[in-house]
């Protein structure tokens, strides 16, 4: 008898398991629009959309371009103030996209992009909390390539929670 009503109990938390995970909001990084022109200001459109059956809230997003020499790697630290824009609640299949500061491409950077000696990443996280209270995450990180003229989905940094 206890054989059995454990099994029901193990049964009955899959099944809320599976409702949770069915039923919860999920944020996923859509894309990135750019523009890399020299003498010109790049201009990153960031979107993200909510893929989940049920509302996201508390959404929060932290997200830097950065320039990074040679083969060294990105700096991930989302510590401190870096919070750059946040939304109380987003709707399933909702887009939310967000402009990221721009920033002069000189000549001399612009040819040292273009040569591999300066890369350009982009990266961050984006926290948010579902309707059973759950919090998650999600980190992205891309580098631009300058063969192909767009932003690539980097080796490492595209996590998330489940």
């Amino acid at each position: 008898m206890r054989e059995q009503l454990k099994l029901m109990n193990d049964g009955r938390d899959q099944q809320e398991k599976l409702i949770r995970l069915e039923h919860r909001a999920w944020m996923k990084f859509k894309k990135v629009d750019f523009t890399i022109t020299p003498n010109q200001f790049v201009n990153l459109h960031i979107s993200f959309t909510n893929v989940g059956r049920t509302p996201a809230r508390d959404f929060h997003a932290w997200m830097i371009l950065e320039h990074v020499k040679g083969d060294a790697e990105p700096n991930l630290s989302y510590e401190g103030d870096r919070n750059v824009a946040a939304s109380p609640v987003v709707p399933p299949d909702s887009p939310l996209t967000f402009p990221l500061a721009s920033e002069l491409v000189t000549d001399a950077m612009y040819a040292a992009i273009m040569r591999g000696e300066l890369r350009v990443m982009f990266h961050g996280k984006i926290t948010y909390k579902d309707i059973f209270e759950g919090q998650h995450w999600l980190t992205f990180c891309q580098e631009f390539d300058p063969n192909v003229g767009k932003f690539m989905i980097y080796k490492r940094h595209n996590e998330e929670d489940f």
